[in-house]
């Protein structure tokens, strides 16, 4: 068939019949050898091309029977890349059969007008023409006419034509005899010699069609048909070995052979290409090597198939041609118009009268006097079915768009423009509701067609088209984010998105975009701040910001975010009183026992805190310097010491039983050693934070004095006192370890964060907490050096100083990272050994004299050491050590899983389901908030709203093991 599938389509002659078979004509689209091809549609109105035999050839009965064989195998051929037949009557009076309309130019017109194809699309090119030559063999099928016109790129990838004039190779044809069949340039070396054509020789064409696509040169060039058949019987083709990429160029000179017997196979070539097996493996079967085939072939397409071709089966005409006299008028609000422009003028002038006319018999009236005029321009499918006022004004609009393309866009006598869109969204929920008709009716796609005078769009307007194309799914995946966050969209949030989108999709298309919108999902967060304590909220801002704002999931979430944002500044304030209320954690530790362990606790660490002082007494002579309260004997004053330390003891007691139960013990071990630290340093130290109230100290103190006058008094009290504290010690073991423990695993760290950010996240921790240790201890060592004036300030500066903090970045940052490549089976506790370890050797290990001298290393040490030494020493022991510990405990705790569950995947919301209500909730209940007034309006709706509670019915978290604990892989 010859190539007139992008000629003009011409009108119908007066003695071309109105229809063939099943389809009804609208046009010719040329005359070829064979005879006529129309444009015609069918029943369900699809375009199709139906090409007639030429009477002379119908006449022949050998014609006929070779024609109704090619029919008959022409049937069985199915594949992605080829054009299917659609129907045929070899039996007619004048035979006939019809095609699959195939939208796009040939590849010579397309090379002719923007060049060779290159990268993916060439690759998808050879495999897509590999994967029609296999199943138009598959069916014991030789096309014989390969060519460039023949070859269709399709906005779906490229597409082989006429294969039904070819023969069996099994049964009697044309090509048993002497002529040559094909076309000069694209026939294969062979032919000439008298060899038969077979599937041989198609592979050879398709070889030069591949490097013709790759090169736009003709492989053997031009010229007439003598010097085309010299030059293939004589000379090498151009190959374009320059010009393929390396999968394409040894596929393709090895089908360029002269040798058929060394041609790939169209399976085999359509394997290099693809890389994959040219058969499924375990077998299958012919059907599953059909569809393993066309699997490759789709796979490659898809992914890379990136020709920028329209697809024009829109603006084929949807009713006949035929060439007329005069046209008659149409009347229309009291005017004869004889001009489709002056008509649309008139539907602009009037919108409601007509909508009126076109529902009542206007839409047949306006179909028929298209008809007479023979216009092409306007759809006729939006006169079909006129039921409604939307339906008419969406036609009067297309009518409009496309007779005055040069007026400004106007639906139901508003502005349509991408400007008028952006307006309505900012009235508020009437806006809202007209702008949502004009999204769900695709009016921003009709009204495209308008020339709107912006600097980047050209005969449409882009941003309108834009606003078309991608409205739908980002509003559709929007309200099922919405929906799964447990947003019950009603009316008015439904046109609240619709009027989101609009806006988000237009800020898209500008060239700054992406930084705008990620900035947009910022300061959403930070309007928004009072509701990051709520887990789907934030869950919500990380995924928003982490995604493509270029692409529609991105913009959806946008969408997304400022839909739901107002839901979660409303319920984040019952959040935060849940959260502020103490209440549940003290019933919860009541009932685990936190009474018993506080007196149990408090009671051990002021025993064991007055043996330390009648150890004092027994071993010292005199009374401390510095003690708060005059005493007369030694284990006064260390009692004077130990009485400051007691309300610290009390505050250490109560964070322990607060804490979890199976913190509880780990608490207690680090609180007894903390506390005997404590006990040393306020004896050979002063400044102590902590006063013990007069009136309570000084008795206390004087007894103490009378107690401490006898040796024999405080030698009892040092065995008694050390039987009860060991006693006391193995019972609070024991209750602390028997303790009720519900365990509650924690979140691991980051779970929906990305593994390197983890990772990054975890190393990061680690490193700081082995600084932030051993830079407290060394701020201890250097306070209590100073302060008891074993050395001078700038002692602890330099070198000593300068080196150790120097490698200290670098080496907390190895023992983080060992620790964290090693947690699974060590834990924590090679970080605590290495944060040991460094404290012991680096100091001693180093080459002090050296070591490079940075002004930095230091100095915050030694400014805190010679300002306040005993304040450099108190805020260690009271708050760095602790922060280590508490920091080191919640770190620890999301790092023994490291790895979560998946979560169970749910189904996507159907492609291409229509705009409307979000799909019905499987899972967790809805959360409906109190109904809310819409502004501007006189109907009250109930606004459903994500839960007022932190956990949204969607857990944001990974999902946690019947046992309490996450699962870890």
């Amino acid at each position: 068939m010859p190539d007139a599938r992008h000629a003009r389509i011409a009108p119908l002659k007066a003695d071309d019949p109105a229809a063939i078979g099943a389809f009804r004509l609208m046009g010719r689209l040329g005359a070829g050898g064979m005879g006529v091809v129309y444009m015609g549609r069918d029943r369900s109105g699809l375009p199709a091309a139906v090409k007639t035999v030429r009477a002379e050839y119908a006449a022949d009965p050998g014609y006929r029977s070779r024609f109704a064989r090619e029919v008959e195998l022409a049937r069985r051929v199915r594949g992605r890349c080829v054009a299917p037949l659609l129907d045929a009557d070899t039996g007619a009076a004048a035979p006939w059969l019809a095609v699959s309309y195939v939208s796009g130019p040939t590849l010579r017109a397309y090379l002719a007008e923007h060049g060779p194809l290159a990268g993916g699309a060439l690759v998808a090119f050879a495999a897509g023409l590999a994967e029609a030559l296999a199943a138009i063999h598959r069916e014991g099928i030789v096309h014989r006419d390969l060519k460039p016109d023949n070859i269709i790129l399709a906005p779906d990838g490229p597409k082989v034509l006429d294969f039904g004039i070819a023969q069996a190779l099994d049964e009697s044809s044309m090509t048993h005899t002497d002529m040559v069949v094909g076309t000069p340039g694209w026939i294969s070396p062979e032919r000439y010699d008298g060899g038969r054509a077979g599937p041989e020789s198609d592979m050879f064409c398709w070889g030069e069609l591949v490097a013709y696509a790759a090169s736009g040169r003709p492989p053997y060039g031009a010229g007439p048909v003598e010097v085309l058949r010299y030059r293939t019987v004589n000379e090498e083709p151009d190959g374009a070995a320059d010009e393929l990429p390396d999968v394409l160029a040894g596929p393709v000179a090895a089908a360029l052979s002269r040798d058929p017997a060394a041609r790939p196979d169209a399976l085999a070539a359509l394997a290099a290409v693809t890389g994959e097996a040219r058969v499924p493996g375990g077998g299958g079967g012919e059907d599953a090597a059909r569809e393993h085939t066309t699997r490759l072939a789709t796979r490659v397409i898809d992914a890379d198939w990136s020709v920028p071709v329209a697809d024009d089966s829109a603006d084929l005409p949807g009713s006949p041609l035929r060439t007329t006299g005069g046209v008659r008028p149409v009347s229309f609000a009291g005017e004869a118009v004889h001009a489709p422009a002056d008509l649309a003028a008139l539907f602009v002038r009037h919108p409601a009268r007509a909508e009126d006319w076109l529902r009542r018999d206007g839409a047949a009236r306006l179909r028929a006097w298209l008809e007479e005029t023979g216009d092409t321009a306007y759809d006729r499918d939006h006169l079909t079915g006129i039921l409604s006022a939307e339906q008419a004004a969406v036609a009067a609009t297309a009518f409009a768009a496309a007779f005055r393309p040069d007026d400004g866009p106007v639906h139901r006598g508003r502005d349509a423009s991408i400007e008028g869109l952006r307006a309505l969204a900012a009235q508020g929920p009437q806006g809202h509701g007209r702008l949502a008709e004009i999204v769900v009716n695709e009016i921003s796609l009709i009204t495209a067609a308008h020339r709107c005078g912006h600097t980047a769009c050209g005969r449409r307007c882009t941003r309108l088209e834009n606003v078309g194309l991608r409205a739908r799914a980002v509003i559709d995946r929007a309200l099922i984010k919405a929906d799964a966050l447990g947003m019950r969209a009603g009316p008015a949030e439904r046109n609240l998105a619709v009027a989101l989108a609009v806006g988000a999709i237009d800020d898209s298309a500008r060239p700054d975009a992406p930084a705008d919108l990620r900035a947009e999902v910022r300061r959403e967060a930070l309007r928004g701040w009072s509701g990051l304590v709520l887990p789907w909220w934030r869950g919500l801002l990380a995924e928003a910001a982490a995604a493509d704002p270029a692409g529609d999931e991105g913009l959806a979430l946008l969408v997304a975010v400022r839909l739901l944002a107002p839901a979660a500044r409303r319920t984040a304030s019952a959040e935060w009183r849940r959260r502020a209320d103490p209440r549940p954690v003290l019933r919860d530790r009541l009932r685990s026992g936190a009474v018993p362990a506080f007196f149990q606790v408090l009671v051990f660490w002021w025993l064991v805190l007055a043996l330390q002082s009648v150890v004092h007494g027994l071993t010292v002579g005199e009374s401390v310097s510095h003690a708060p309260v005059e005493a007369r004997t030694a284990f006064g004053g260390a009692f004077a010491l130990q009485l400051r330390i007691w309300p610290v003891a009390a505050a250490a007691a109560l964070v322990v039983a607060l804490a979890p139960p199976w913190r509880r013990l780990g608490a207690f071990f680090f609180g007894t050693g903390l506390l005997t630290l404590v006990h040393i340093a306020s004896v050979f130290l002063d400044g102590f934070p902590v006063a013990a109230p007069p009136l309570v100290a000084a008795p206390l103190v004087g007894a103490a004095d009378e107690v401490g006058a006898f040796p024999t008094a405080l030698g009892a009290a040092a065995v008694l006192g050390g039987a009860a504290a060991l006693g006391l010690f193995i019972w609070t073991l024991v209750a602390l370890a028997a303790a009720p423990r519900p365990w509650t695993a924690s979140a691991p760290l980051l779970p929906d964060a990305r593994p390197w950010v983890r990772t990054a996240a975890a190393v990061t921790g680690l490193t700081a907490l082995v600084w932030l240790g051993i830079w407290s201890f060394y701020l201890l060592f250097a306070g209590w050096s100073v302060a008891a004036g074993d050395a001078r300030p700038s002692e602890f500066r330099m070198p000593e100083a300068t080196a150790l903090f120097t490698l200290l970045p670098f080496t907390a940052a190895a023992v983080g990272g060992l620790a964290y490549a090693l947690w699974r089976w060590t834990g924590g506790h090679l970080l605590w050994i290495g944060a040991t370890v460094v404290v012991l050797i680096l100091p001693e290990a180093l080459p002090l004299e050296e070591m490079p001298a940075f002004p930095w290393a230091g100095s915050l040490t030694e400014h805190l050491v010679s300002t306040d030494p005993e304040g450099g020493v108190w805020t260690s022991v009271l708050v760095l050590f602790p922060l280590v510990y508490v920091a080191g405990t919640w770190l620890g705790e999301r790092l023994r899983h490291r790895r979560t569950r998946p979560v169970p995947h749910q189904a996507a919301h159907p492609q291409g389901a229509p705009y409307g209500p979000p799909p019905t909730r499987v899972g967790p209940p809805t959360y409906a908030g109190p109904p809310t007034r819409v502004e501007g309006t006189r109907v009250e709706e109930t606004r459903a709203a994500p839960p007022t509670g932190a956990e949204g019915p969607t857990q944001v978290g990974p999902p946690q093991d019947p046992r309490g604990g996450h699962g870890h892989l």
